[in-house]
């Protein structure tokens, strides 16, 4: 209101000056017609040259003001315009919001590009470039090694050996065979033992490309790109996203959370990309998987670890074999496989790993949500190259599980948002893993359960943070 109120009163005193000089203009014209004005050099000629280069040079820096206080309004309303549509996205609000410490409170240069986005048009996080060029690996001289596959000790070349042996049993055409389940070995022995599906089928098929809105249509295309800029921080894309997470049952709102921030480290090449390490860190809770190397790869992966997520092999090893470690600092142990579960839970407490064992009190669950999410994401016509699907991924249950635990979630290695010629890319593993094994291209899905989620992360249920 004050503002306005300058601005008329100044306004008012430019209109006011002019009319000054008009009539003094008049005044001097109307002077020099009653007097003698033969001699080109009298002064009410040489007054109304003066009178007139003045209100020239007025006008001039009139016009000039007018320009400038233009290109200042466009300017402030472009800042405005995205305040405003920062205001407008519900819980991603851009300072003190979504981006206030997210990914483990990492500078602008480590965030996702939405992410990056989101702090503004001219906005800078306040760090070191030099530290950053540091942190990336970018320093005058230094190169970027490509990463050797770890070698084997006898013993894991054994489990490895077995892994295959057991893989050679299993084809696709028995797993899907009978609906409930396959007979294949498992266990501390590796007895044949049966089984269960976690789930059997392609689910509903919804008619492909149907949207409700606009927003759905630029949610796809979000989803689809594999640089996640402006498209995914526009207003309708985020809440087209936060409708489908609500109709999921991903939305939780007023939940009391036992940890804040906690960053789940999946095993993907793309943790590679820039050295999170010290950001993984930051966060309360730090959660790993499938007893992945840690040694060697601190300055990308952290040298945290509080909880271990592993499927059947990992578990095994962990509790049955005793070749994997669980570190220093991690106190819990949380493990899926639907068969056998007992046997190596108490193996587990024999070498007193505290151990929580998923089974039919949440995987369910976690099932329904994911086939939920699958038919709104093949509604939108996503998921055309989507098959049949056994099991989740052990990054699934782990994502599933501390949902209910933590506040802010933060994935890394995921590998959701893929970078071309990206440091890692070339990897399935950061470990040095290059190709997915047998069996968990025929148990999994990776295209559903990545397009999950870019889907949550644009609804702000969690961060991909690579």
């Amino acid at each position: 209101m004050i503002c306005s109120i300058r601005s008329s009163l100044k306004q008012q005193k430019k209109k006011k000056l002019a009319g000054v000089l008009v009539l003094l203009l008049l005044l001097v014209l109307l002077s020099s017609s009653s007097s003698s004005s033969s001699s080109p050099s009298s002064p009410s000629s040489s007054l109304v040259k003066r009178l007139i280069s003045t209100i020239e040079t007025t006008t001039i820096l009139q016009t000039e003001q007018q320009k400038q206080q233009q290109t200042r309004k466009v300017e402030s309303n472009e800042i405005e315009d995205f305040r405003a549509t920062e205001k407008t996205i519900k819980g991603v609000g851009a300072f003190g919001g979504r981006v206030k410490k997210a990914c483990g409170n990492a500078p602008r240069a480590f965030l996702p590009d939405d992410l990056a986005f989101l702090l503004g048009p001219t906005t800078r996080n306040t760090y070191d470039d030099d530290d950053d060029k540091r942190k990336n690996g970018k320093e005058e001289g230094e190169d970027h090694h490509d990463i050797d596959i770890i070698e084997e000790t006898d013993e894991e070349e054994e489990v490895r050996l077995r892994i295959v042996r057991r893989h050679l049993l299993i084809s696709k055409a028995r797993a899907f065979a009978n609906r409930n389940g396959l007979t294949m070995p498992i266990g501390c022995d590796d007895k044949l033992g049966f089984v269960k599906h976690e789930n059997f089928g392609e689910g509903a098929k919804p008619k492909i490309d149907t949207f409700i809105n606009e927003g759905e249509k630029m949610l796809k295309k979000c989803v689809e790109t594999t640089k996640r800029g402006e498209d995914c921080v526009d207003t309708k894309v985020i809440e087209a996203a936060k409708n489908i997470a609500k109709q999921v049952g991903f939305m939780r709102i007023n939940k009391k959370f036992q940890y804040e921030t906690c960053a789940l480290v999946g095993n993907g090449g793309s943790v590679l990309r820039k050295q999170f390490g010290e950001y993984i860190n930051n966060h309360d809770l730090v959660v790993r998987f499938n007893m992945a190397p840690i040694s060697g790869f601190e300055q990308h992966v952290g040298n945290r670890t509080d909880v271990w997520v592993n499927g059947h092999e990992a578990s095994k090893r962990l509790c049955c074999i005793g070749s994997a470690k669980m570190g220093i600092h991690a106190k819990d142990h949380v493990m899926w496989f639907p068969a056998k579960q007992n046997v190596i839970k108490s193996a587990c407490e024999k070498r007193k790993i505290k151990t929580k064992a998923l089974g039919d009190g949440e995987i369910p669950e976690y099932v329904a949500k994911m086939n939920k999410i699958r038919y709104e994401s093949r509604r939108l016509g996503l998921g055309r190259n989507y098959d049949n699907w056994l099991q989740l991924t052990t990054g699934a249950h782990g994502i599933f599980y501390f949902l209910s635990k933590c506040k802010r979630v933060s994935i890394y290695g995921f590998s959701v948002w893929k970078e071309r010629n990206a440091m890692g890319e070339n990897l399935d593993q950061y470990g040095g893993r290059k190709s997915k094994v047998h069996s968990g291209n025929i148990f999994h899905d990776w295209s559903m359960e990545t397009n999950a989620w870019k889907i949550l992360h644009t609804a702000n249920v969690l961060d991909v943070c690579t």
